[in-house]
């Protein structure tokens, strides 16, 4: 598929509007995303619409026009970086008002959305005012066929092993563009990926499980085990010189902080010598800066754990094994250290979003727990000072399995 950019005349009516033809839309609790069709001279383009809704928990902060508008801003500028050519701007909202919407969604009734002209430059799009209204973020439309989460069910082990070798030198490339942190802090306090801002991240982190208690006691029962696990890791002598060591090798950067199949495109276009492949990756963070500043190890983690809950544990450690040999980090203890607590911290918190949020994911929530004390098990291993003290077995023989 050849993908269209807009072509807005610069010359164009700031008043001028266009209507879009819903043909469907994605919902979730803070934002949807319609896919929908219009026509430009004569040209029938098909466009995907981001709208935030008022919307606020511990982890989005959409409750004001402004604050939903910041975040529009900043997923054009970040996801601008780092796949061109789909982002195609802003788009203020004519028509329907923010409750209309809401409305005409619940009842499946929400058929067209007219918006003005994309605003498409970066001066003028940083200058938008929220006194104008609401602004829908326009992008390309990809095939859902070429999405890596279809297409690790649909290919065979080879194919994709070999999309996941692609994969994973575009985000080694994509972490190399991205410019290390030397500045800026936590809260005012700590350094980006020092051992206290991570110790402070996790700690909030944790927080967000303890509400699981008045959902369902036994997995809080189960949890709470697993919890005193990763606060005895991270306060290890080797875990802690570890983060210091990556943070002063200069890789923690301004990161896309929500790598996941989901948000993962790659395209096959036929060419006279062969086919050639493009990995287009999308939807990075744009609403809390302490997700997306942070290792690149972090990074690849949430990665690598979303394809393991997937079943596809095999193609997950051909993934990773692939970017640490692309990166130089293979042999590097503290890269292995650093990487495979993430890989138990993302767990964690993918088991949170599932059991606190998605609350009809709990399977897979209770999925992400089992692998969060089999990275657990494999921390302990590779980390000397916890190996020593023999902490795991302990919770083994409570028999306090997660399953």
């Amino acid at each position: 598929m050849v993908i269209v950019p807009l072509k807005q005349d610069s010359r164009v009516d700031a008043n001028e509007e266009y209507e879009y033809n819903i043909s469907y839309t994605v919902e979730s609790a803070s934002a949807f995303i319609c896919i929908a069709t219009y026509t430009q001279g004569g040209i029938k383009q098909t466009v995907a619409l981001k709208i935030l809704r008022e919307y606020k928990d511990k982890r989005y902060h959409y409750d004001t026009l402004e604050k939903r508008l910041t975040c529009q801003k900043e997923a054009f500028f970040k996801n601008l970086k780092i796949t061109p050519g789909i982002y195609e701007g802003l788009g203020r909202i004519v028509k329907p008002t923010q409750r209309e919407l809401e409305e005409k969604l619940s009842k499946k009734e929400l058929q067209s959305i007219t918006l003005g002209h994309i605003v498409q430059d970066s001066e003028e799009i940083k200058r938008l005012s929220e006194q104008d209204g609401e602004y829908a973020l326009v992008m390309s439309y990809l095939p859902e066929e070429q999405r890596l989460d279809l297409l690790l069910q649909e290919s065979s082990v080879e194919q994709q092993k070999e999309l996941l070798c692609l994969l994973a030198t575009r985000v080694e490339q994509m972490h190399k563009d991205f410019q290390p942190l030397t500045g800026g802090v936590y809260r005012g306090r700590y350094k980006w990926g020092s051992y206290k801002q991570l110790q402070k991240k996790l700690n909030h982190n944790l927080m967000h499980f303890d509400l699981i208690k008045q959902e369902d006691p036994e997995i809080h029962r189960k949890y709470y085990d697993l919890k005193k696990i990763v606060l005895h890791f991270i306060k290890q002598q080797a875990i802690k010189e570890a983060f210091e060591n990556r943070r002063k090798s200069n890789y923690v950067k301004q990161c896309h902080g929500d790598l996941k199949t989901k948000n993962i495109w790659i395209e096959t276009i036929k060419q006279n010598d062969g086919p050639l492949q493009h990995v287009r990756i999308l939807d990075a963070v744009d609403f809390n800066e302490s997700y997306r500043n942070i290792d690149v190890l972090s990074d690849l983690a949430m990665l690598v754990v979303d394809i393991e809950a997937k079943g596809k544990e095999d193609l997950a450690i051909h993934l990773r094994e692939k970017y640490l040999s692309l990166t130089g980090q293979g042999e590097d203890e503290n890269a292995r250290i650093v990487l495979t607590y993430y890989l138990l911290e993302k767990a964690i918190v993918c088991a949170i979003v599932c059991l606190l949020y998605d609350r009809d994911e709990r399977q897979l929530g209770q999925r992400f727990l089992e692998l969060a004390r089999e990275h657990a098990d494999e921390l302990e291993k590779i980390t000397p000072s916890v190996a020593e003290k023999n902490f795991l077995p302990m919770l083994t023989q409570k028999k306090l399995l997660l399953v």
